[in-house]
């Protein structure tokens, strides 16, 4: 089954109903963000058609559509369905400028139509900042003078597998020289600074640093006499990760001047671990770092997009992945201030998930049925299953131990359930020492293993 956007307003579904279904009378649905729109009846008296909706109320950049059918003599009984994220329309009149001499400065336009999660900014392809939905300006750091930069703006929308991006916005500059008597950060690391001033020597007296909220620390600047150092180098060490600092120069005649605002990077996680939780999903547990910081991001890859934490929350768990399947996860910390924002070093770990014991087998709207085996598993010392579920509706049910010591096949059908809910199950297994984890699987009821034969074309 193929949907068609043709406008806003006018969709076609062109259906394909697998021979083993039967023919009869069909019930097509359509609708956006899990609420009911329109339906239509077709027969598949062909097993293909085509099902036009005239008057659909103006498919939206950003919306999350879906798509569904079901036998007309059982309409709860959905044989297919699928979701499809329209992508956002992405950000307007993208202005990139120099900020100085080793940053840019990047604005642009909230979108026109629809609707949208925050916005992403690539140098030279390269993710450097993701902004929330109402932020147009930022300041990337970290520049070359000298070096053309190619900026790339997108819009998205969703998570993970409902998430989308929209076309690329880009604009190319060229930062300009240092100026040989201007004095400028020249190398940044978690607990160190350079300043470089050429002409330190001759005009000026010394470089001073301070932390910018110095009331709450210190409040004595650190300072390096021009007379007595390398005139062109000033290094301050033994700082704290993650800080702010201010420097400035002071001339020869007394004056303070270039006055410069910067901060230190700030250190990657004290811990950063991710465990596979059974089939389909993976825990990452971090500690904070030592020094400042504002948050983590943790990107998954392949194909399963970011997410930012606050620096209270040290754990996340993502759900929703493949069997025997190998993720990367990376982690850094960032700080921000204002529109200025400096990540740590990337961490990064491999985890693979467990082969699954658990299976989703004629999932339907309201009911699934959950199959597994205990091959495997000590059988002379397993005494009973216990089946846990979560979703709108929860539950949890104790399966004994087959009798026929020949058969190692388990079935329990879960009903009553919610359609298009997630429903997460955990299996575990009493073997006389307490319950012991067997796996754990989330799925959407409604779905369909003809799945692949349902998609959306936008045109």
């Amino acid at each position: 089954m193929t949907v068609n956007i043709l406008t806003p307003t006018l969709i076609t579904i062109e259906y394909d109903v697998p021979g083993n279904l039967g023919q009869g009378e069909y019930i097509i649905e359509i609708g956006r963000n899990d609420t009911f729109i329109a339906s239509t009846t077709v027969n598949s008296g062909p097993l293909t058609g085509s099902a036009f909706f005239q008057n659909f109320p103006n498919a939206a950049p950003g919306d999350l559509l879906y798509a569904q059918y079901a036998s007309s003599s059982n309409p709860d009984n959905v044989l297919n369905r699928i979701r499809h994220r329209i992508a956002p329309s992405p950000p307007r009149s993208v202005v990139v400028s120099p900020a100085s001499l080793d940053s840019a400065s990047v604005s642009f336009e909230l979108p026109s139509t629809g609707s949208y999660d925050g916005f992403r900014i690539r140098v030279n392809d390269v993710l450097r900042m993701t902004l929330s939905s109402s932020e147009t300006s930022a300041v990337i750091d970290g520049l070359s003078p000298n070096t053309p930069y190619t900026f790339t703006l997108t819009s998205f929308i969703g998570r993970f597998s409902d998430e989308e991006e929209s076309t690329v916005e880009s604009a190319t500059i060229s930062l300009g020289p240092y100026s040989s008597n201007e004095p400028h950060i020249f190398d940044t690391t978690n607990t160190s600074l350079t300043v470089i001033w050429v002409n330190a020597e001759t005009d000026g007296r010394q470089v001073c640093l301070t932390e910018l909220c110095s009331t709450l620390s210190s409040g004595s600047p650190s300072c390096l006499p021009t007379n007595s150092t390398c005139p062109i180098f000033f290094t301050f060490d033994g700082l704290v990760p993650g800080r702010r600092y201010v420097v400035s120069v002071e001339l020869s005649s007394g004056e303070t001047e270039d006055i410069l605002y910067t901060q230190t990077e700030p250190n990657p996680p004290d811990f950063f671990n991710v465990t596979s939780l059974g089939s389909d999903r993976v825990q990452v547990l971090l500690a904070p770092p030592k020094g400042d910081f504002d948050g983590y991001m943790l990107t998954f890859s392949p194909d399963k997009g970011s997410v930012t934490l606050s620096p209270e929350e040290t754990e996340y768990t993502l759900d929703g992945l493949a069997d025997e399947a190998t993720y990367t996860v990376e982690v850094v910390t960032f700080t921000r201030s204002g529109l200025l924002r400096i990540e740590s070093e990337p961490r990064s770990l491999n985890v693979t998930t467990s082969p699954a014991v658990l299976s989703a087998a004629n999932i339907m709207s309201t009911e699934l049925i959950l199959t597994w085996s205990s091959d495997g598993l000590n059988e002379n010392a397993l005494q009973y299953f216990r089946l846990e579920y979560s979703s709108m509706v929860s539950g949890s049910r104790t399966i004994q131990k087959n009798t026929d010591p020949n058969n190692d096949y388990y079935a329990f059908a879960i009903t009553g359930l919610i359609p298009g809910d997630l429903v997460t199950m955990v299996l575990r297994a009493e073997f006389g020492s307490g319950l012991v984890f067997v796996d754990e699987i989330t799925r959407r009821t409604g779905e369909s293993p003809h799945s692949s034969r349902l998609a959306f074309r936008c045109h």
